[in-house]
């Protein structure tokens, strides 16, 4: 069973309207007798927590399975708020890398699969990366995010299939 940390099942959790937050935190309940704000930034849960409440995210949207895309923009700002990010990180090269190891920081257990790069120059990184148990499109928004947070505005991830993304800035 794969796992993650708390802080990113909170993290979808603020983006939730009131009635979506009750049925998550419904949800939640039933499996650990917790609602979303006790759980534990840094502590693991199950990935299937995690996708069920980006599920009842996407479940309400407009924007359908593109919520993933905005979920996916809050994970860099939410690790920066909980632990930090390290000084050294001031390109989009430099994040991507660094996004590569975090994963694993960030994921443990059964289906949890290293980042693998394919090409790497400064402008453009291939690479595959396999999500596991929830929407691989979330990945797209982590790294849209990080090129945003980089001040990068026109940067764009394409997924190629088979869990390989072409990331361009």
């Amino acid at each position: 069973m794969a796992q993650l940390k708390g802080k990113f099942i909170k993290m979808v959790s603020f983006l939730m309207f009131q009635k979506e937050l009750q049925a998550a935190n419904a949800y939640l309940m039933s499996k650990l007798g917790k609602t979303h704000l006790e759980l534990e930034d840094e502590s693991w849960y199950d990935v299937a927590i995690f996708d069920k409440f980006m599920k009842t995210c996407e479940e309400s949207s407009a924007l359908k399975d593109k919520i993933y895309v905005n979920i996916g923009k809050k994970v860099y700002p939410t690790i920066k708020k909980t632990v930090g990010l390290p000084e050294h990180l001031d390109t989009p090269l430099s994040y991507i890398l660094f996004e590569a190891e975090g994963f694993l920081q960030n994921h443990q257990g059964e289906g949890v699969v290293p980042r693998k790069i394919i090409k790497s120059s400064p402008k453009e990184v291939v690479i595959e990366a396999k999500a596991p148990g929830y929407n691989s499109k979330l990945y797209e928004g982590v790294w849209l995010g990080m090129l945003e947070m980089c001040g990068v505005t026109t940067g764009k991830v394409e997924n190629k299939g088979n869990d390989v993304f072409i990331i361009t800035w």
